[in-house]
Formats: structure tokens, sequence, C-alpha cells
């Protein structure tokens, strides 16, 4: 691989530490956790460091390029420290949201191959193997400087456009107006005994939105956007007001998603019951046992994890966070206790995406249960390795003289 002077990506994460910080243009989203500023940024693709074992997750930790939620449009800029003849791109892919879609650009060349654009179809790799692309044909292209930029992914459901700021979401609910771009809300007509109650009280200032009365069987409020299983990070501020508020989270792939409590089959719950917080994980099926002499039964393993946590009048708000892995699921509170931990069966959610559903489930109909703000950041596309080969220009030069 080259030697680079540099390397810096627009809607990605931000590289520090670069011989040439002013390349960096500002990323197009702030980093969701500090850490992967250092983990994941796009030096990443150039540190020749995939090394996990195969069938061990999670892959991508260590040594990735991982994007910042983002999908088509993410791209990573590659500097030579002199013009270069490439002929061949090596992409090693990470194991999830991996690329279909792809242009390169380079730039910087010298006579005909001055600012040539080449538009290359990846094949779809899995994550230990290297695929090779020839550039240019035979002759390959000069070039000081190469663009990747990603226009697909092999994703079921594509990842919010460039635009739409991809797998985030953000919310504080300040405004009296709700954000129909981020939640479907439920409609006037149904704002009554078919549907959640909820209002907007100006007077909380942070925690301003609220629910009544009970959510039984009937559908919260969800996000617009789907989230990925891979790797997905929610915070929530709420407020109890009262020794029942029994707020909820549920991240469900049913559009419809109607609420109930207890396990149930994809889904994930966070919740409290009174002055107990509960977290649900989905049934899952266990392979075939023997029990009582009959062979090749089913039974479902149930997922249920609980920790009491008291109402305290004017304790304030808190905050829930939760970060959703494919085979384990973290839920952590600002108050009550250590942090739970659910382990999950690969393939829990088949989908491999979820809505967010918020809201309240309680008895007293004259009482409210608040939320602030929510956010939910998620890891996007990228690739684990990224080579360019080929030949430096001095040793064509001499190769010639010879």
């Amino acid at each position: 691989m080259f030697s680079l002077v540099d390397v810096f990506c627009s809607g990605c994460l931000n590289c520090s530490g670069l011989n040439s910080p002013e390349h960096h243009p500002p990323p197009t989203t702030q980093p969701f956790s500090r850490l992967l500023l250092h983990r994941f940024g796009c030096l990443r693709a150039h540190d020749g460091g995939s090394d996990s074992t195969p069938g061990q997750l999670p892959k991508d930790k260590g040594h990735a390029w991982i994007t910042d939620g983002l999908g088509a449009g993410a791209s990573l800029t590659t500097i030579f420290d002199a013009p270069k003849h490439v002929y061949a791109v090596a992409v090693n892919q990470n194991e999830y949201h991996q690329v279909k879609g792809v242009k390169f650009t380079f730039l910087g060349g010298v006579g005909k191959d001055m600012n040539k654009e080449v538009v290359l179809e990846l094949t779809k790799v899995i994550p230990e193997d290297t695929g090779i692309v020839n550039i240019g044909g035979g002759d390959g292209v000069v070039a000081s400087s190469a663009t990747m930029e990603i226009l697909s992914t092999y994703d079921k459901y594509p990842i919010p456009n460039l635009a739409d700021k991809g797998w985030r979401l953000y919310d504080d609910f300040k405004t009296e107006k709700f954000n129909a771009k981020v939640w479907s809300w439920p409609v006037a007509k149904l704002r009554g005994v078919q549907a959640v109650r909820f209002g907007y009280d100006p007077a909380k200032g942070t925690t301003p939105l609220y629910f009544q009365g009970t959510a039984q069987m009937k559908t919260p409020v969800r996000s617009i956007k789907r989230f990925p299983i891979s790797h997905t990070e929610i915070s929530v501020v709420l407020e109890r007001t009262h020794q029942c508020s029994n707020h909820f989270v549920v991240l469900s792939p049913s559009k419809d998603y109607k609420f109930s409590t207890g396990p149930e089959d994809n889904t994930l719950k966070f919740m409290y019951n009174c002055e107990t917080k509960y977290f649900y994980g989905p049934n899952e099926k266990k392979a075939s046992v023997e029990k009582d002499g009959d062979a090749n039964k089913l039974e479902y393993k149930s997922n249920d994890l609980e920790f009491p946590c008291a109402f305290a009048s004017g304790s304030g708000s808190e905050t829930w966070d939760i970060v959703v892995e494919e085979e384990e699921v973290t839920f952590r509170g600002s108050k009550c206790g250590a942090p739970m931990v659910m382990k999950l069966d690969k393939g829990w959610n088949p989908s491999g995406q979820f809505f967010v559903y918020i809201g309240a489930n309680q008895d007293m109909p004259t009482e409210k249960s608040y939320f602030g703000k929510v956010e939910v950041s998620s890891w996007g596309t990228g690739v684990r390795d990224l080579a360019y080969l080929g030949k430096e220009m001095e040793e064509e030069e001499d190769a010639s003289k010879r």
C-alpha cells in the first residue's frame, strides 16, 4: 500500500492526529460516542488491522472505518504523498452494512489521466475476504488523491440518506407542535379511548412531553425511521412524578405494534411497573429437546430481567441508556442499580431492524408521565480495510531507463 499524507471523510467520523488537519471538512453529524472517534475513524480503513477471528462477534470492533449512521453518500478521501500509478483497489468488508455500489474518483493525475473518474460496482464479499477491483484497464490511472463514495449498501431496508442524517434521531419535544418528520403520532380523531393520550406541558422545561392513561393494546408514538440491531445506542430522558408513572420504550420490527406487558417475539421492552424496572427480551424458540420421555418438543426461553427502583417525590429526571447489538443488549439508567445485560440468540429479530416506540402505561387517568430528550444513533456503513495497489512513479521511470 502507498505512503499517505492524509485521510479524511465526508459524512463520517472526523479524523484526529493527522499531519494535515487543514484537509478535514467538518463532519456532517457529531459522533454519538466519543470512543468512536479513536476506534472507528477513517484512518482505520488504512491501518491494515483486520485481525479479528472469523465467527467471533463483534468483528467490526478494533480496526475498521465505520460511519456515524450513514450509508449512501458517505465518502473517504485518501491523499497520497506524491502522484501514484494505481492499478487496483483492495476492499475488505465490514460485517454489517456492507458496501454494494461505490464510485472511485481519482484526481491530480498527469496528462490524459488528469482528474479521471471511475465508477465501479463492488461484488459483495464475506467480511474476512478481500475483493480486488481493477482500475482503468491495463493502464491504470495516475493520481495524487482518491475518493471512495458509497452509492448503496446491501441492507434490506436502505439506510436513510445523508440529507436526512442517516440512522440518527434527536428530539427534545420543546415545541408545542410535535415533529411529524421524526415520529408517527396518533391522529387527532383517535386521541381518546382508542389511542394513547399525550400532550405538551411547557411548565416542565426539559421533560415537556406527557402521556396519560393506559396504553394496553394501543399503538404508542413510533419513530419514522427503522434502526439496525447490529449496533444502536438509545438515550431517553424521563421524569417520574408519581409512584406508578410506568414509562416504557419498546423496540419492535412491526410498524403497527400494540403495547402489552411481558415478552413478545422479536421485541425488546424497557419499562417501569410502579417501583420495579423491567427489561423484557424476545421469546426465543429453543432447539428440540427430550422431556418426560417425549422427543422433539419445542420449548420457549423467556427473557426477562428486573430491578427494584423506589419512587422519590421531587427526584427530578433520569436517563435511560440502551445499547442494542445482535447478540447482546445493555440497559442502564442514571438511577437504581447496575446495568441489566441480556444475551440473545442470533436471529432474534429476523428483519434486522426495529422501530422505537415511547409511551406510558398507567392506571391513574389524571396523572401524567413525562418524557424529555430522545436520541438514537447507529453504526453505519464503512470498510474494514481499503488499499490502493500499484507502483510509485519513480519505480516506473527507473524501469523505463533500463
